[in-house]
């Protein structure tokens, strides 16, 4: 029997249901498995965890290094919302911004400190300025062209 006329005998061949189900359960179950849904869901949430991690690791590293001065002299740190910052008080002021007042220690730009009768305050301006200042007074701190 020669291959041509093998494979016409198999055309002929009639299978019937029956045994069409049990070829297909023999290949279903030499099929491999498949994994579910949450095998690969645990690995992508390890994935994130770890990106975490290192992202949260090398932000720490780094971060010391924005607050070192550097050659010039120059304090390499991001600049902050505020000109001043009240350290010491002996009696009464308050800040005020565009007519308000506001609480807090922070003098921003235009903001104005108001002293009452016989008050000091001591204001840091940068990291090497330090102010005293006696009341009754108003002044108002401005921060210079960037």
């Amino acid at each position: 029997m020669n291959l041509q006329a093998y494979f016409k005998q198999l055309q002929e061949q009639k299978l019937s249901d029956q045994q069409k189900n049990a070829i297909y359960g023999s290949i279903l179950s030499k099929m491999e498995p498949t994994k579910p849904i949450f095998s690969r869901m645990r690995f992508y949430a390890k994935l994130a965890g770890y990106a975490l991690f290192l992202g949260l690791l090398g932000f720490s590293i780094y971060m010391p290094f924005l607050s070192q001065e550097s050659d010039s002299g120059v304090k390499m740190t991001a600049h902050a919302d505020y000109v001043a910052k009240v350290v010491d008080i002996k009696g009464q002021y308050y800040i005020e911004a565009d007519g308000q007042r506001i609480e807090g220690n922070n003098v921003s730009n235009g903001n104005t400190v108001v002293l009452a009768k016989d008050s000091s305050l001591i204001v840091h301006v940068g990291d090497h300025i330090e102010g005293k200042v006696t009341g009754p007074a108003t002044f108002t701190i401005d921060r210079k062209g960037e």
